[in-house]
């Protein structure tokens, strides 16, 4: 697997990406709207926080990386074709490598909406313990619960 920075076409693909059921409340936008809006996933300024994984050159997901209060945080998205086949637990350990030569010697943090079973089980997996209550945060689709999850170095 590889990783690298994410060109406009990739994220373009990215925003066409549709997830099933109650996955598709993570469905993006089309670019052009994601821009209008001010997404951060197509902001130029915050380009270096988004990388995408690919395999035999398909993109096949993308992460998203910041330090918020001193403590890096990463979001993760799977094409939707390719979620359930243990892509995410693959993907998790480049991020958790990438993390710890970004920002050695620090903890790795998520945070994951509570009713994402699926999700949860594989950060769990991938080493990620939650810490605290889970909290309510705004989204595009509205109000949701989420749960933050840490990695220990």
């Amino acid at each position: 697997m590889e990783y690298r920075q994410l060109t406009d076409n990739e994220k373009r693909e990215v925003c066409a990406w549709r997830y099933a059921r109650a996955y598709a409340r993570y469905n993006l936008p089309p670019f052009d709207q994601a821009v209008e809006l001010g997404y951060g996933f197509v902001d130029p300024a915050r380009a270096r926080e988004y990388y995408g994984f690919f395999e035999d050159g398909a993109l096949v997901g993308f992460a998203h990386s910041e330090e918020k209060d001193g403590t890096p945080t990463v979001g993760v998205g799977i094409r939707p074709d390719r979620c359930g086949q243990g892509l995410g637990r693959r993907m998790m350990e480049e991020v958790w490598a990438i993390s710890r030569r970004l920002y050695p010697g620090k903890a790795l943090a998520l945070e994951v909406q509570t009713w994402n079973g699926r999700a949860i089980a594989c950060y769990r997996r991938a080493g990620f313990q939650p810490v605290g209550e889970p909290f309510t945060r705004e989204t595009p689709t509205g109000p949701a619960e989420f749960q933050r999850m840490l990695r220990e170095s």
